[in-house]
């Protein structure tokens, strides 16, 4: 009996932490938040009907988020259909695929050895077999390192100002502070107070509302890298609408590969195994056809205002920006 021809670490997937060590990832520092919300709404994106019993929608997609080299297999074992991995065996054909494979559960346990590779349906959430929850934590790890950046700037806005003065002028500048703190509507102090006193500003080196919109941007693009359009951190009105369909293009470019990916293996399923699977977009349903038609909106109401010519013509004002 042949043996894997890779040694590789199984886990429950549906155990964050698990995942983590297994994988070696070391130092989460950053907040769950970002995981529970885009981690959330990548395995939301798509459901589906008629699944072999004991399998649901949410455990396909989960287990797309987290692995590859996915499967289904049918056998006397299991008449239903189960969701496992593979791992390749034995030969590779001409196009390097596997000519054999052995299945495991997604816990790790045996499930069958030297197995056909046609005998098996392979599970892609997208054509290079790329593991999301991968790619997604490098975009947070982006996301939190601008957060870190961000909180430092503040508590460094928090720090006292520094004043130069005597013991009397100090006396007096915490007079006038205590008036300021219970908002009462004037105060007399010494002139002096104001000629005399130098205060000492601290200087960011990046403004604390341009790291704001550059984490935005980040959050943008850690969607837009599983296929949800995230807009813009510009205005409207300073993005041309060239720029606008390029990032709805790219979106929905990686939405349909993701959409192809699982229409094509549930074909083969539905071919192979007699069943009868439908996949429902639940994204494109709920919120796709809300978010274009904002987006037309956005756009017909920016043309309006003379902001662009139409969108087939060039999209520049006079002096080239918008």
């Amino acid at each position: 009996m042949s043996k894997p021809t890779n040694n590789m670490d199984y886990y429950n997937f549906f155990n964050l932490q698990s995942y983590l060590d297994q994988c070696k990832i070391k130092g989460f520092g950053f907040s769950f938040r970002y995981l529970k919300d885009y981690v959330n709404t990548k395995i939301s994106m798509f459901k589906y009907k008629n699944l072999p019993k004991g399998l649901t929608s949410r455990i396909v997609e989960t287990a797309l988020c987290f692995n590859n080299f996915l499967c289904l297999y049918k056998n006397s074992i299991y008449p239903e259909g189960l969701l496992c991995r593979w791992l390749p065996c034995g030969e590779l054909d001409e196009y390097w695929r596997p000519t054999k494979v052995n299945l495991i559960t997604l816990t790790g346990k045996p499930v069958a050895n030297d197995v056909d590779f046609d005998d098996i349906v392979w599970l892609h959430d997208n054509s290079m077999d790329i593991i999301p929850f991968i790619t997604i934590t490098e975009y947070i790890s982006k996301i939190n390192e601008i957060e870190t950046t961000l909180n430092k700037n503040i508590k460094q806005a928090r720090v006292p100002a520094f004043f130069t003065g005597s013991k009397e002028q100090k006396a007096q500048f915490e007079k006038l502070y205590a008036k300021a703190e219970s908002n009462d509507a004037f105060t007399i102090a010494d002139p002096k107070v104001a000629e005399a006193m130098k205060q000492y500003n601290f200087n960011f080196a990046i403004p604390p509302k341009d790291l704001v919109e550059i984490m935005k941007n980040y959050m943008n693009w850690t969607i837009q890298s599983f296929g949800v359009y995230g807009g813009s951190s510009q205005k409207a009105e300073r993005m041309l609408v060239r720029e606008v369909q390029s990032q709805t293009d790219y979106a929905d470019t990686i939405y349909q590969d993701e959409k192809d990916c699982r229409a094509d293996w549930i074909k083969e399923a539905n071919e192979k195994f007699n069943w009868n699977i439908e996949l429902v977009e639940a994204y494109k349903e709920y919120t796709l056809d809300s978010i274009k038609l904002s987006q037309a909106y956005a756009v017909a109401t920016i043309q309006n205002q003379g902001k662009f010519e139409d969108i087939d013509k060039k999209e520049e004002t006079q002096d080239g920006t918008i």
